[in-house]
């Protein structure tokens, strides 16, 4: 019955290491699978330990597998080459993603949808390695946790940490296995095993709840481990760079592109025309709506706006770029930001060549132009998160007194009928530019007169601002913006329409951004701060717009420290233009110092904790392995004279923990030494018993230091 049970125990660990390791693969490179897979890596766990546990079953088993395997290829219908090259493309694509910022655009070849007969291949060569440990009579322990720990360790530092229920198998595995020990058919490893894996399980499931890894506190000693941490993957990125520089093997040529300034592209938004300005005569194209140019993955959930490009030449009926700055002010507000604000990462898959680079706010990237960034093929962009008052920030910038020259003076240019009808709407509406929120005003008055309309078609006007306003009063996210922007600059406020995407991102997962994602919105210009988004497209509209936050909130918010006279002088205005943040500006949420588990990157702590892990219990148990095999060949030496003076020497170690060699131990060591015709195995053959039941006594009368010297350092049990 014991011989069932722990056969029984060994196929529930084979398939306890092996499954979460294919779902985490998976999950990292974005493999297909077909629906059946699991029965298929049932029927090879099967074969595989039968082959492992029975007398003979390697006949059986074996030719089992092959049989398995030689029918899921012709039924799934597989192409086992191509999804090599197609996985090892994935690989390549994640690693390249994860660990490199700026230095080049990565397209995926998806030669293949479904890789579900490469799984079966590695499930199998798991399945055969964890078969042959988990039965092992020695070293167990640790040819265990060489084949399932490699794995996740390499998923988990591109991809951070998966699902809870990976999480689990694979520690629960874990557990059973240091808590089992080696292999023995008539042994209790079974009731180790089934006794102890409820009780585990439920323990871990206790320690996730309270401990959820979506609440894992930060702190400021997990930020330097982390730093740390990359920094070591930064050099070993190096070293890599320095040797495959020309070589295919990581970046296969048709999935790579290694140049890092690629060439701009010519794809156009929805109103972009093709000379490079904003056409408002443009209606949408179903076509262009569902149309995909990127994917992309953000660290958190809620509404993500990435900028493309900012115009500032009204035409009436469109907009074209504004003459070229001094200097760019794309960086000002992220520098402002500097030390107070909290680093995000965004990673983009572009499927489209955009002219441009997309931007999250507020981005720390620099650029030589002042209204976008020029595409870089950028796959990772950092960015800060904040939600704080104006007033802390005005001044901490890098804007200089000749940009704020210049944004005055561009920005708030208008034809001058539509600067005196713009005016007289203001006139109306009670808005004026010494209003200390005018800002949240105006867009609050753009939001309030307006219906958004997507079927809305051209205006029968050259001038969209004022017919929007006063006639139509219909339109979508590009007329609520221009509207903005005209009456912005009437009020001489510096302001300018952007247009990028309005993206749903979910933590963790990469999202589409199609046609239907493209948007318009306003950017204000703060002396001393830089260009701030402004919102004021009406809700109801096509694009989910992120929920106002509550002014009232805003004004109980800490009265922040009295800015240096340095920084009143840089401010002026924008003290007096708002003392907090209005609410039609965009912001991101609030930061916070909890950063979610799923995040792409895995907390310093987290990494630091399972080197030790690994360093503590892996390298002793190694070492306890390596001398255990050493001694088992002397011992176990065909010629017996070096066989009997092995096992003496083995009893002196013994007996330098306390208790005398065992006189037969000595009586053959001499005679294989001294005599002339030697010892016999027949001889040596009662000294392996008394070898052991020196070894098990001396043992018990150990204290616990002493009993680890004894089992790890000498391996004498």
């Amino acid at each position: 019955m014991k011989r069932s049970l722990n056969r029984i125990a060994v196929l529930f660990l084979m398939l306890l290491g092996v499954i979460p390791q294919l779902v985490l693969l998976t999950e990292t490179l974005e493999l297909g699978v077909r629906p059946g897979l699991a029965l298929w890596l049932l029927g090879l766990a099967l074969c595989l330990w039968i082959s492992a546990c029975f007398r003979r079953g390697i006949l059986i088993g074996m030719p089992g597998a092959a049989i398995l395997l030689y029918e899921a290829s012709r039924i799934l219908d597989a192409a086992p080459i191509k999804e090599l090259d197609d996985a090892v493309d994935k690989f390549s694509g994640a690693y390249y993603l994860h660990y490199y910022s700026g230095a080049g655009s990565y397209n995926y070849l998806n030669a293949v949808e479904d890789h579900s007969f490469l799984l079966l291949l590695l499930a199998c060569l798991l399945f055969a390695y964890l078969s042959s440990a988990l039965t092992s009579r020695s070293g167990r322990r640790v040819m265990c946790l060489i084949g399932t720990v490699p794995l996740p360790l390499a998923c988990l530092s591109v991809n951070g940490l998966p699902g809870y229920t990976v999480m689990v198998a694979l520690l629960l595995f874990w557990s059973m296995v240091m808590l089992s020990g080696n292999y023995n058919e008539d042994g209790a490893e079974a009731r180790l095993v089934f006794g102890y894996s409820l009780p585990i399980l439920l323990l871990l499931c206790c320690v996730l709840l309270l401990c959820n890894p979506q609440e894992y506190q930060i702190d400021d000693r997990d930020i330097a481990l982390s730093q740390q941490f990359d920094r070591i993957g930064e050099w070993i990125r190096n070293w890599i760079d320095e040797h495959t520089e020309d070589s295919p093997l990581l970046f296969p040529d048709s999935g790579w592109t290694a140049t890092a300034q690629p060439q701009a592209g010519n794809d156009v938004l929805l109103w972009e025309s093709d000379e490079g300005g904003m056409d408002l005569t443009q209606s949408y194209s179903e076509e262009m709506l569902s149309r995909r140019f990127l994917s992309v993955r953000s660290q958190e959930d809620g509404s993500l706006y990435l900028r493309g490009v900012s115009y500032g030449d009204y035409t009436g009926t469109g907009w074209k770029a504004a003459p070229e700055a001094p200097i760019s002010s794309l960086s000002f507000t992220a520098e402002a930001l500097e030390g107070l604000a909290q680093e995000q990462r965004l990673f983009f898959r572009y499927e489209s060549n955009l002219r441009y680079t997309l931007l999250p706010y507020f981005c720390t990237l620099h650029s030589d132009r002042d209204a976008y960034l020029a595409a870089a093929g950028r796959t990772e962009i950092r960015y800060l998160r904040y939600l704080g008052a104006t007033t802390a920030l005005a001044g901490k910038s890098s804007a200089s007194d000749t940009y704020d020259s210049f944004a005055h003076d561009m920005y708030t240019r208008l034809p001058e009928s539509t600067r005196n009808a713009m005016l007289a709407i203001a006139a109306e509406a009670g808005l004026d530019a010494s209003q200390a929120e005018i800002i949240d005003r105006v867009a609050s008055f753009i939001r309030d007169n307006g219906t958004y309309d997507i079927k809305t078609e051209a205006y029968q006007s050259d001038d969209y601002a004022v017919y929007f306003l006063t006639q139509s009063h219909r339109g979508y996210c590009v007329h609520f913006a221009t509207a903005a922007v005209a009456l912005f600059r009437a009020l001489e406020i510096p302001a300018r329409i952007t247009e990028g995407f309005l993206v749903q991102g979910e933590s963790g997962q990469y999202v589409d951004v199609k046609g239907e994602d493209a948007h318009a919105w306003v950017e204000v210009y703060v002396d001393g701060l830089g260009w701030i988004p402004v919102e004021v497209t009406g809700r109801g509209g096509l694009h989910p717009l992120p929920e106002e936050p509550n002014a009232a909130a805003d004004m109980e918010q800490p009265v922040p420290a009295e800015p240096t006279p340095e920084a009143e002088e840089a401010s002026g205005s924008a003290q007096d233009m708002t003392a907090h943040l209005p609410v039609g500006v965009i912001r991101p949420q609030e930061p916070n110092t909890a950063i979610s588990k799923n995040a792409d990157r895995i907390p310093g702590s987290i990494l630091l904790a399972a080197l030790l892990f690994m360093l503590l219990l892996g390298i002793p148990a190694l070492w306890r392995c390596m001398i255990r095999k050493i001694w088992d060949m002397r011992l176990r030496d065909p010629r017996a004279n070096r066989a009997a003076v092995a096992l003496w020497k083995r009893s002196q170690q013994i007996a330098r923990f306390g208790g005398e060699i065992p006189t037969q131990i000595r009586n053959c060591a001499e005679k294989a030494f001294f005599s002339a015709s030697g010892v016999t195995q027949e001889e040596i053959a009662p000294c392996y018993e008394l070898l052991a039941a020196q070894a098990e006594r001396q043992y018990r009368e150990l204290n616990v230091w002493k009993k680890i010297s004894f089992r790890i350092l000498y391996g004498l049990k």
